[in-house]
């Protein structure tokens, strides 16, 4: 599926075989870092409870095999995503959370500032056949209160072919909004979001998924009121809102090939109807899949990854902590999507649920 913001393609002037040989290294380099207590963003002892929040890695099995170094199987924790109890370990392995909704936050989290690298690819002008953009995104986000967050992200480009797109030519604002997200264990999700979309879009987002109880299907559905925005020169313009759009999407994880169905059915901008059949295959921290789409105006197809970049700290302190980003996502599509205009949030909740299902953990476990 195209999550697509503008602002997160990486465009360099240099041929995919490199590309994709730079990005091995990065995400291979994980093998090589280990986890530990100071690596948490998040961490407090309530009612016997252990609580954490460790994003350094995509899940927490790393931080288990280096950080605990052993001791787990008299010990227990509960892993946290923004401040809600998504899953938790215990007597070895992992299982839904068994947690009070009364539980709430007693310790601040640090400030998490990612490092992103900024990337966009075009291909097949004919007179630059490869169009690139190369620069910095740093991000910004803090966890107030039990789900309640809010992230600020700005983009500085170094490098740029795009001069003549007043979307993409200067410095401007990446994901930026306030969200809430409402966990019942690690098996429901509802959440809301205000703020900076994919698609030069901002507005409201409304989510909510469900996993069964043997960890096997995903359902769910989102909500987008959106209108276009822009950041040109240091002047800020918008619509009103008044788009409206969003999904629906069905899928199946088949636990002993670690590989995942899904079936997306999306209303899109142009109020075009459209579907997306993914396959995604879950190896460690990294995803691998691809994508086929058939809409009223035409059809699409490509593939995509996710890794984490060097999942190690630069800096951290009781009040922040400095890292590269734990997902590093890049998605090629075979033809252009612009007559496929759809909005997505920065963040993506499936992806979120998918990599803490438990059955998924524990098999990590016994590897």
């Amino acid at each position: 599926m195209e999550l697509l913001k503008e602002v997160d393609f990486w465009k360099m002037k240099i041929s995919l075989s490199q590309y994709f040989a730079v990005l091995f290294c990065f995400c291979a380099s994980s093998v090589f870092s280990q986890a530990g207590f100071n690596d948490l963003v998040f961490e407090d002892h309530l009612d016997e409870i252990h609580f954490i929040d460790y994003n350094l890695h995509r899940n927490p099995v790393e931080f288990i095999r280096d950080g605990y170094q052993g001791s787990l199987q008299n010990d227990s924790f509960v892993q946290l995503l923004y401040g809600n109890p998504i899953i938790q370990f215990k007597n070895g392995r992992f299982e839904d959370v068994n947690v009070t909704s009364s539980f709430n936050l007693q310790k601040p989290y640090k400030l998490d500032i990612e490092l992103e690298p900024h990337r966009m690819l075009a291909f097949g002008a004919f007179d630059d056949p490869v169009e690139s953009q190369l620069g910095v995104a740093p991000k910004l986000t803090i966890v107030v209160a039990k789900g309640l967050y809010g992230v600020f992200q700005w983009i500085v480009p170094l490098q740029n072919d795009f001069i003549y797109n007043p979307y993409t030519v200067s410095h401007r604002p990446g994901q930026i909004g306030m969200g809430y997200d409402w966990f019942i264990n690690n098996r429901l999700a509802i959440t809301g979001y205000f703020g900076t979309l994919s698609s030069n879009q901002y507005g409201a987002h409304l989510e909510f998924l469900a996993r069964s109880k043997d960890s096997h299907w995903y359902f769910g559905g989102s909500y987008f009121y959106t209108a276009n925005y822009g950041y040109y020169e240091q002047y800020y313009f918008r619509e009103s809102l008044q788009t409206k759009s969003g999904y629906v999407q069905l899928a199946y994880r088949w636990h002993a090939y670690d590989l995942t169905f899904r079936v997306i059915g999306d209303y899109y901008m142009n109020r075009d109807l459209g579907a997306t059949f993914e396959v995604l295959r879950q190896y460690g921290n990294t995803d691998v899949g691809f994508f086929a789409i058939a809409a009223q105006n035409g059809t699409n197809a490509g593939f995509f990854f996710r890794c984490p970049l060097w999942p190690k700290k630069f800096y951290s302190n009781k009040l922040l902590q400095v890292r590269l980003p734990n997902t590093f996502a890049e998605y090629y599509n075979v033809k252009s999507s612009g007559n496929m205009p759809r909005v997505r949030n920065f963040r993506s909740l499936f992806e979120e649920m998918l990599r803490f299902n438990p059955v998924y953990l524990n098999n990590q476990l016994k590897n």
